[in-house]
Parts: C-alpha cells; sequence; structure tokens
C-alpha cells in the first residue's frame, strides 16, 4: 500500500519541482551583460577585419571566424593580434562556444590595455559560458573592484549575480540579487532579479523572507512571466496553509487599478470581477470599495473601446450616483463625463449633447456654451460652433487663426478670406504666414477661384520648399493641373456616351433594314447617331480630393496599396540595399584611431574607443566616445558665446556621470539604471595646480579646435554618435541657405543622416515600413540620440514610453524586456517600428493617422475619423486637438518629404487628400 503524502511533502515536492522548471528555463538565458550589444554602419571595399567586424555586428559569427583565422598565419603586430583575438572570441561568444572564446583570449595581454576593462568582462563572460562559474564569479568580483568607474561596473554587478545563481551558491546570490535591486531601481531585468533573489531565499531555507518577495513580485509584475510564476507557488502554500498572508482588498484594488493604466485590460477585467464578487459575498456590495472596483470595471472596458460593455457599467454607475446610499464614493460629474464621451464615441451624438448639458446646468452660461461649442466643433457640427463663437468671442479672438478656421470650416468662404488676408498681413512668423497663405489659397480653391488659388500656392510652393504647407501646396497645384487637363480617351470604351433609351435604340436598327452582322449598314446607322460625349465632370467650386490619405511613395500616379495591407506595400528597400548614414566621398573607416592617433595627449580615453569600435563593440565604443565628444562640444559652444578659460580657473562645463544627456523629468533626475546622477562629469579640481593644468587643457583644444574638429566630426560619424556630430553641423551654419543637392548634399546629410542604418533598415524591411519614415520619426522624436527620456518618460531613439514597450514586449514574446531597454538604440527601433507598422495597418496603409497616433494615441485618432472622416486630410490634419500631436504629424512628413529631397533627388512627397475611415480594433495602446 502507498502511503499518502503529506501536505507539508507534497508543498516541497511541488516548490521543488517548480524551481526546477524555472532554473531550467531561465538557464539558457544569454548573462544580461547589456553593454555588449553592436550596430554599426557597413562600408564598401572593407579589409578581411573590417568586414570580420561587420560580420560580427551582423551576429554571424562563423563568417567573422573564417575571415580572422587565416589573419593567425601571418606575422602580425601585437596590437593587430589583441585584435583578432578578441574578435575571435566574440565570434566564439556569438556562436555559444565558450571554451573557445576563452582560449582565444589565452593570447591577449590584457594588463595595461586602454580597453581593459571590457577584456577582462568578455572573459567573465566566456567562463560563465564554458561552465567555469567559479572562475567568471571570480573575474567579476575582480573587475567590480578594479574598475568601480568604469562603465563595465555595472555589467559586471549583474553578471556576477545571476552567475552565482546559476552556480547554484544561493547564499551569495540572494546577497547579490539585494544589492544588485538595491542599487539599480531601474534595472531593466528587475523582474527576472527579484524572482531569482526570491528562488535563493527559498533554496537557502528562508521561506518566509523568499514567500514575502514572491508575493511583492505578483504585485508589481502581474503581466510577466514571473508574476505567474509566483502565484503558482503562493497558491501551492496557501493549499496547505502556508506562506504570507493574502493581500488586502485595497492592494487588489490598486493592482487591478495597476493593470488597466498598464493597458492589460483582458487580466485587469478578470480580477476586478473576482474582487467584486469577493466584496459582494462578504456583504458590502454597495459600499465604497465595491464601487470603485465597478469604476475601475467600467473604465477598462472604455479603455479598450468595448464600449457596448463598458454603456451598461457606466449607466449603473450614474444610477448609484442618483441613489444616495449606494453611490458611495462616487463623483457624479466624473461618471457622466465618461458616460458622455462613451456615447459620443458610439455615435450617440444626441444623448453625448445631453448628458453635457446636464453636466453644465449648474454653471455660467458661458462656460456652457463653451464646452457646447467645442462639442460641436469635435462633433463635426461646425456652423453651430461658429454660431456660439461668433456670439461669445471678443472682438481681439474673432481676429485669431482659430476663428479664421472655424469661418472656414463653417463654410462662410469671403468671411474666412477677409480674416486670413489680415492675419497674412499683421504675421511677423514667416511659418505662421505660410499657413495662413495656405488656407487662404484653400479658401480660393473652394469657391472655384483656382487662378488666385495657383498664384497663393505657387508662393508657399517657393517660400517653404521644405517645409509642411510647401509640400502640401505642391500637392494642391498637381490636383489643380489634374483638374484643368483635358480628358483624353486612352483606349476605346473610356469616355461614356449620352444615356439613351435603350429600346429606342434597338428600334432604330430594326426600321433601318440592317441584316445583323452587315458591317457596311451598321457603320451608316452609326453616322446618322448623335455621339456626342458626354461631359467628364462639370467644373465645380468645389476641390476634389479622390486619392486614398496615404504617402504615395512613387508619386501619385503610384497605385493605391493593396488590400488587405502587405509587407511589401511601404518598403522601397530590400534587404540587400544596405545605406549608409552619411553621403561621403571619403571612406569613413578608421576615423576614430585617426582621431586617437593625433589627440591621444588631450583625450586618452580615444585609445578605448578606436579599439572597442575596431573589434565590433560599437554601442561600447558609443558610451564611452560620449563622454569625450559631450566635453569638445560644451566648451566649443562656450568659446562660441565668448566664455575662456582663465589661467587659473577653467571653465565649468555640464554633465553628470551616470546621467542622461537629454532628461525632461522632474528635478530628482536618475541615470544609467537608475543610479542617482549628481556627480560632475567635468569636475573644477580643488587643487590651484590642478586647476592650472586643466585651463591650460581647454585653452589648447580651443586654439587646436580647427584641426581637431574635421576628424573629431569624421570619428563621431564613424562611430555612430549622430546627435553630437550633428551639433557640431550645426554650429558651423551655412546649410539653411544651400540646396539640398550638389557640393552641399553632404552637409544635408550631416544633419539629417540615416542614423543607425543597419537598424532601421533590418527593422523596417522586417515590418513592412518605408525605412525613411522611420528617420523621419527619429528626427522628430530625438534628433539621433539614444539617450534621451522626455517629460512623460518616452525614451529612446523613438521614445516609447515604458508601459507601451511592455505592451509591446507581451506581443513579441519578449519577457526579457526591462523599460529601461528602450535607451539602447536596437530595442528603441525594435520596438517603434513594430509598432508604427501596426499603426499603419490599423489604419489601412494610411501612414498619417499612424504618425498622429504615434504621438496622440491611436484611441484619439479613431475617434477624430469617426467623426471627420468626411473631410479632406489636410483639414484632418489641421483639426487634430492636441497642439502637440497637429504639431508633431506635420513635422514627420515634412522630414519624410526632406529625406527624400536630400536622398533620391525627389520633389517632396505627394500625400493623398481622401480618407478611408475603416479601421482595425488592435492595437488601442
Amino acid at each position: 500500500m502507498k502511503r499518502p503524502i503529506r501536505p507539508r511533502a507534497l508543498l516541497t515536492l511541488l516548490i521543488a519541482a517548480l524551481l526546477c522548471l524555472s532554473t531550467t528555463a531561465l538557464a539558457d538565458e544569454p548573462l544580461p551583460v547589456g553593454l555588449l550589444t553592436t550596430t554599426t554602419t557597413p562600408l564598401s571595399t572593407p579589409s578581411a577585419l573590417e568586414q570580420a567586424r561587420q560580420n560580427l555586428i551582423l551576429d554571424r559569427g562563423a563568417a567573422a571566424e573564417a575571415l580572422l583565422d587565416p589573419l593567425r598565419q601571418t606575422h602580425l603586430d601585437e596590437a593587430t593580434h589583441t585584435r583578432v583575438q578578441v574578435m575571435l572570441a566574440l565570434a566564439a561568444l556569438e556562436r555559444g562556444l565558450g571554451q573557445k572564446a576563452l582560449t582565444a583570449l589565452d593570447e591577449v595581454r590584457e594588463e595595461g590595455h586602454p580597453a581593459e576593462p571590457y577584456i577582462a568582462l568578455v572573459r567573465a563572460r566566456a567562463a560563465a559560458m564554458a561552465g567555469k562559474h567559479a572562475l567568471a564569479i571570480d573575474l567579476l568580483g575582480d573587475a567590480i573592484e578594479r574598475f568601480p568607474d568604469d562603465w563595465t561596473v555595472h555589467a559586471a554587478y549583474a553578471a556576477r549575480a545571476h552567475t552565482l545563481f546559476k552556480a547554484g551558491r544561493y547564499t551569495e546570490a540572494a546577497l547579490a540579487y539585494e544589492g544588485l535591486l538595491e542599487r539599480y531601481p531601474d534595472y531593466p531585468q528587475r523582474h527576472i532579479a527579484a524572482y531569482r533573489q526570491a528562488q535563493s531565499l527559498i533554496h537557502t531555507g528562508d521561506v518566509e523572507a523568499g514567500g514575502k518577495l514572491l508575493r511583492q513580485i505578483w504585485l508589481d509584475y502581474p503581466w510577466k512571466e514571473e508574476g505567474a510564476k509566483a502565484r503558482i507557488i503562493l497558491d501551492t502554500w496557501q493549499l496547505v496553509g502556508q506562506g504570507p498572508p493574502e493581500p488586502s482588498e485595497q492592494e487588489l484594488l490598486e493592482r487591478g487599478r495597476e493593470l488597466r493604466r498598464m493597458k492589460h485590460w483582458l487580466v485587469a477585467e478578470d480580477e476586478l470581477g473576482d474582487l467584486l464578487e469577493q466584496v459582494k459575498r462578504r456583504g458590502d456590495g454597495d459600499g465604497a470599495l465595491a464601487n470603485d472596483v465597478r469604476l475601475q470595471l467600467a473604465l477598462t472596458a472604455y479603455e479598450r473601446q468595448d464600449y457596448d460593455k463598458a454603456l451598461p457599467q457606466l449607466l449603473e454607475l450614474e444610477r448609484r450616483t442618483r441613489s444616495g446610499d449606494e453611490g458611495a464614493g462616487l463623483n457624479r460629474d466624473f461618471v457622466r463625463k465618461i458616460l458622455q464621451r462613451c456615447h459620443h464615441r458610439m455615435g450617440n451624438s444626441e444623448k453625448a449633447e445631453a448628458l453635457l448639458k446636464q453636466r453644465y446646468a449648474n454653471r455660467s452660461r458661458q462656460s456652457r456654451e463653451d464646452a457646447l461649442m467645442e462639442f460641436y466643433w469635435d462633433d463635426g457640427r461646425y456652423e453651430e460652433s461658429w454660431e456660439l463663437a461668433n456670439k461669445n468671442l471678443s472682438d481681439r479672438k474673432k481676429n485669431d487663426w482659430n476663428f479664421a478656421f472655424l469661418t472656414y470650416k463653417a463654410k462662410r468662404y469671403p468671411q474666412a478670406a477677409r480674416l486670413l488676408r489680415d492675419l497674412i498681413r499683421s504675421s511677423r512668423s514667416s511659418s505662421d504666414r505660410d499657413r495662413y497663405r495656405y488656407w487662404l489659397a484653400r479658401t480660393h480653391q473652394r469657391q472655384g477661384q483656382l487662378d488666385a488659388a495657383v498664384k497663393l500656392f505657387e508662393q508657399v510652393a517657393q517660400d517653404d520648399t521644405f517645409g509642411y504647407y510647401g509640400y502640401q501646396a505642391n500637392n494642391r497645384l498637381y490636383e489643380i493641373a489634374q483638374e484643368r487637363a483635358p480628358r483624353v480617351p486612352e483606349r476605346l470604351g473610356m469616355l461614356p456616351v449620352l444615356p439613351e433609351d435603350a429600346a429606342a435604340v434597338v428600334a432604330r436598327f430594326n426600321a433601318s433594314g440592317c441584316d445583323a452582322g452587315s458591317l457596311g449598314c451598321a457603320l451608316d446607322l452609326i453616322a446618322a447617331t448623335d455621339q456626342t460625349v458626354a461631359a467628364a465632370g462639370a467644373a465645380s467650386p468645389r476641390a476634389t480630393y479622390t486619392r486614398q490619405a496615404r504617402v504615395y511613395w512613387r508619386g501619385p500616379e503610384d497605385p493605391p496599396a493593396p488590400q488587405p495591407v502587405t509587407a511589401d506595400a511601404f518598403a522601397r528597400m530590400t534587404p540587400d540595399q544596405m545605406l549608409t548614414a552619411y553621403v561621403d566621398k571619403a571612406p569613413l573607416v578608421g576615423a576614430a584611431r585617426a582621431l586617437a592617433e593625433a589627440h591621444r595627449a588631450l583625450w586618452p580615453a580615444l585609445d578605448r574607443v578606436a579599439f572597442l569600435h575596431e573589434v565590433g563593440l560599437h554601442r561600447e565604443a558609443q558610451l564611452e566616445m560620449r563622454t569625450i565628444s559631450l566635453e569638445y562640444w560644451r566648451l566649443m559652444e562656450a568659446h562660441q558665446d565668448g566664455d575662456k578659460p582663465r589661467s587659473d580657473k577653467p571653465l565649468e562645463l555640464s554633465g553628470k556621470r551616470w546621467g542622461h544627456l537629454i532628461d525632461h523629468r522632474g528635478k530628482e533626475r536618475r541615470g544609467f539604471w537608475g543610479l542617482p546622477a549628481r556627480q560632475d562629469l567635468y569636475p573644477i579640481p580643488r587643487r590651484e595646480s590642478a586647476r592650472r593644468r586643466a585651463a591650460k587643457r581647454q585653452e589648447r583644444i580651443i586654439q587646436q579646435r580647427r584641426a581637431i574638429e574635421p576628424l573629431f566630426q569624421r570619428a563621431l560619424m564613424e562611430v555612430g554618435d549622430h546627435y553630437i556630430a550633428r551639433k557640431l553641423r550645426l554650429m558651423r551654419g551655412g546649410w539653411d541657405r544651400s540646396d539640398v543637392s550638389g557640393e552641399s548634399r553632404k552637409a544635408w546629410t550631416e544633419l539629417h543622416p540615416r542614423a543607425f542604418p543597419l537598424l532601421v533598415q533590418k527593422y523596417a524591411a522586417r515590418e513592412g515600413l518605408n525605412p525613411y519614415i522611420l528617420w523621419a520619426l527619429m528626427t522628430v522624436e530625438s534628433a539621433y540620440n539614444p539617450d534621451s527620456v522626455s517629460y512623460a518618460d518616452a525614451r529612446g531613439l523613438l521614445q516609447v514610453i515604458p508601459k507601451t514597450g511592455n505592451k509591446v514586449a507581451d506581443d513579441i514574446r519578449d519577457n526579457i524586456f526591462g523599460g529601461y531597454d528602450l535607451l539602447t538604440p536596437e530595442t528603441s527601433v525594435r520596438h517603434g517600428a513594430w509598432y508604427f507598422a501596426r499603426l499603419v495597418r490599423k489604419f489601412n496603409g494610411q501612414e498619417p493617422f499612424a504618425i498622429s497616433s504615434y504621438n496622440g494615441g491611436p484611441h484619439n485618432v479613431h475617434r477624430w475619423l469617426r467623426h471627420k472622416d468626411h473631410i479632406p486630410l489636410d483639414e484632418f490634419v489641421e483639426e487634430i486637438p492636441f497642439k502637440q500631436a497637429r504639431g508633431y504629424t506635420k513635422k514627420v512628413l515634412r522630414f519624410v518629404a526632406l529625406y527624400r529631397a536630400i536622398y533620391e533627388d525627389t520633389e517632396g512627397i505627394y500625400v493623398g487628400q481622401a480618407i478611408d475611415p475603416t479601421t482595425l480594433i488592435d492595437p488601442r495602446y
């Protein structure tokens, strides 16, 4: 007879099985040495070493090794030999051959090398991959102790904790993870580190501490695998009455609220629904907590655009706000506001308007009519909106742009024309003047005054050559020319004949006495019949817009995109047509090394930059180069402003160690992985002798700037710091008065590079996008700076918000992802391209709406389209209610046109005007 398994034994078996399963699943993950990532630009006619470097960048370890092996048989100087061996080690690591990498590094003399910290990190990574965990742990500990101020120290801390865990040294691993998570609040794989810390604690017998940590993981990371695994263990403990206490109802509510805020709506709905039933079971179904849960459920359905589900929930909440005791904790105006919006999004404009009037019933007439004026505008009821504006606005406001455009939309064209002319006369801004002239031309076009419209469009196109209104004016000129062109039949049967009664035609034929098939008789009959061609279309005073509102990459005659949209509909580039970042007759290969050879006395770290770049550790080279280039740029800025170092007082240059170059968050800005960014990057020495040396060095840099800058610029371009390379080019000026073609083209490419070309082309091809639209997005989002954080916490080259990044990671099944990863170029481009491509498909191939959605949110653009699908695109863009999203859409389209002018010698772009309102459901975030 088999003995029954006791509850505690069952618990032990289940936890052990789950821990083993988790450890096995995570064992194959690469060590999170996030600094060891690469990306660069392919170059023409490369040497064997350069070819090998490019193959390493493309993760082609075997190909790189095939190129490097023959070099080992030749006589190499020590520097080249070290480079070859390190590259062989990286090639072996790419192929998962840790022992082979270690063997290659045995021939490298690491001590005293400019890149010693990085070689040490590669050696430790190779040891861990080879299963030599003890060696790897010792190497990583040594690196942390010897190089505390190097970039490599962060990767070493993380790698050491993970290696201790994989080695089964759980006591040390638990302490290492505790220190890692405390030191780095924004460590990107925090969910993995915390889960492994809990596993380590449980393995050492500290079940209580491990259980508390698992409970916190479940609360903090409900959308991650680790959160689900933690829940399984906690549920197992509950079966036998063990483990930490269940979360309180308030904690569960906050978890559901966070799930909704992070846009994990389905999980939020399930958990909030369970919580509501739990609250009801204990007899508090009408209390404030229950109503808060009901509100969160209604908001969850509303935000995921399931309005049929949200409406009855909101109606019930609104009823509760009127019933006294049942409305505890609810804000009536807030509930009615969401209910009003829900009705409006469902197309129930009358109910939405009635709710709006109820909400403003006890407020002043002015505020009520202002709200109605805005409501009518959003609803596309321009005449009603104009009537209220004309009634309530002051004379000053009636002379501004908003009222002029509303007058145009209300079809009061003569009055709109007068207002626009007044604005043109009083405008001091050329960009505003171009906008007013464009819309005055559109007003003439609407009235059928095409000659006046053409004259104004031509002026705008000439004055705003590379601007939004300039390319729009060219588009309208093309359409007017097409409208005026004579209709020429291209093939038989194209032109319709005047309609005629079919019976009359048959009767005439029968009366003629012709035999069927008698050609001669039939020709006589045709000659005697009126063959007047019907008018191809009467001249209309209204502008026509028949081309779909998308970018026509090959010009206005480009055929429409196939339906459903396929990947190749938008990709002009094929994978074998890789483009470089710049147009430069002189190759950039060796530029970083040339700068190091010439100016290592000023910047000794240039040797490290050159080596890292040469072996294919491109991201690491960029990080090291940024410290040097930032100092040079700040010094040149100060010199340009007239500041000079004094003999004992060097110039103070801004910059924080581990800080982000651009960070628009609050006062307490955090740096790399959340480190405090307080320490000055370029501190002023305290000792007078050191200050004098620092001042003298700054003077030397300024004096030699004319010799330094060309080398500096080219080194930045080779290494891929496109942001500061662009800043230095902007300081020289002169580019804005030149044409984009000919000799000045090089300057324009330095200002608008095809930045990070391998990454952009790789993911553009994968997602079916034209790469120029990604470069245009990147220009507006970050100006090619990967180290950029916005006030809204958007990060990286394409400024993806972490919660959007988490949703994308969930969709592409990337459980390793953490929000900080968006500051690495590859993750930012990968996520941004994937998300933007889904927006393009959501809006049926119409890129302008995808662009607006990228900034203003797809749910908002979907709502705007619902009420304004009958207007041309240029009016739609002008009516985007969010100022930032409106300007953003114009800027990106403008830069798409500019990129094509620079690199493809095209005259702007053609964007159609006819809006197709059909959309897909997803993405909704």
